[in-house]
């Protein structure tokens, strides 16, 4: 499977499994990075928005306002079951191949070249992982970034595909899994490209902010990619990873598989934020009908639902997707 280049969708390739990364198996740590630790019990939507008034939180009191007439409504179709991602080096104890996906989370059309995992990317003005983005986000040192893509085989006039490859597998080959609580001794930290090389381990942000400086050292502009943070639905447990938009349309490096995939369409993972450069986004879903009760949104994202939105814990609907996001 050397430097495959083939742009897969996410099911097909997750099915590929990942190829055996000696330090991960040495040092007896997770080959696969959302099963390695159990997801923060926080609030997500309380830490992305530091609790401060913002649009969501206005739309939901609406919402709240509005549930007698929302109860009274016909409740919407339930569509097809989403498809999870099978990683074979983890078996997952609490599979969701039988849970329904609401029409609120219906994905977006296929064709629509603005869509990012399905949803779409609605820009917002802060975070609460800005200082974090901001400390990594600048370019690593070049001479230790072309050393690196030497190592990597990425070498001048490369096609753009390849050379996203080669990156992509060497930091996943290179690199082992650790996690925070773990390689840094705390909860959550993003670490430099500087840092994830000197220690040789890392957590999936970790992973995904290696490839982004090793790609624009390698001529990739920054505006080009993003780091996303996501729910894998398939293991339960917070993901993230790198994606990149090519001029044959966005493509996912992901350190669970070596190969690349369809950044467009949606899978078994559920974008919540974004980051590129000086910008970041929060992501919506395309629901089936508008909302009586969001008329306050802008007409040209009436028929979305934030990311941050509709989403319950385990305990609170156990017919829903186990986002282990609260309410």
């Amino acid at each position: 499977m050397a430097f495959a280049v083939l742009a897969l969708t996410p099911s097909a390739a997750h099915a590929a499994p990942k190829l055996v990364n000696a330090k991960s198996v040495t040092g007896g740590k997770a080959a696969c990075p959302v099963a390695a630790g159990a997801a923060p019990a926080a609030d997500i939507a309380r830490a992305i928005l530091g609790g401060a008034p913002s649009a969501l939180d206005r739309i939901r009191a609406e919402q709240a306002a509005a549930a007698p007439l929302a109860a009274s409504s016909e409740r919407p179709p339930v569509r097809q079951t989403l498809e999870p991602a099978s990683r074979d080096a983890v078996s997952f104890a609490l599979p969701l191949t039988d849970c329904g996906a609401s029409s609120l989370f219906a994905p977006l059309a296929e064709a629509d070249p603005a869509s990012e995992l399905g949803t779409r990317a609605i820009p917002v003005r802060r975070t609460r992982f800005d200082d974090r983005w901001d400390r990594v986000r600048h370019a690593a040192p070049a001479v230790l970034m072309q050393g690196k893509l030497r190592r990597a085989n990425a070498a001048p006039g490369l096609n753009e595909r390849e050379l996203l490859a080669r990156v992509n597998q060497w930091v996943n080959r290179e690199i082992a899994y650790v996690g925070d609580d773990r390689n840094y001794r705390q909860r959550d930290f993003w670490a430099t490209a500087e840092q994830t090389i000197a220690r040789g381990k890392g957590d999936c942000e970790d992973f995904a902010i290696l490839k982004m400086q090793m790609l624009r050292a390698a001529g990739i502009d920054a505006g080009r990619m993003k780091l996303v943070l996501l729910r894998d639905l398939a293991a339960n447990a917070d993901h993230a990873f790198l994606l990149v938009q090519t001029d044959a349309g966005k493509l996912v490096l992901d350190n669970v598989t070596d190969r690349l995939y369809d950044g467009s369409q949606a899978n078994a993972v559920r974008p919540v934020l974004s980051f590129s450069g000086n910008r970041r986004w929060v992501h919506a879903y395309r629901g089936a009908q508008p909302s009586p009760n969001l008329a306050a949104i802008p007409a040209s994202q009436k028929n979305y639902t934030l990311a941050l939105n509709n989403q319950r814990s385990v305990s609170a609907d156990p017919l829903t997707f186990k986002t282990g996001f609260s309410k």
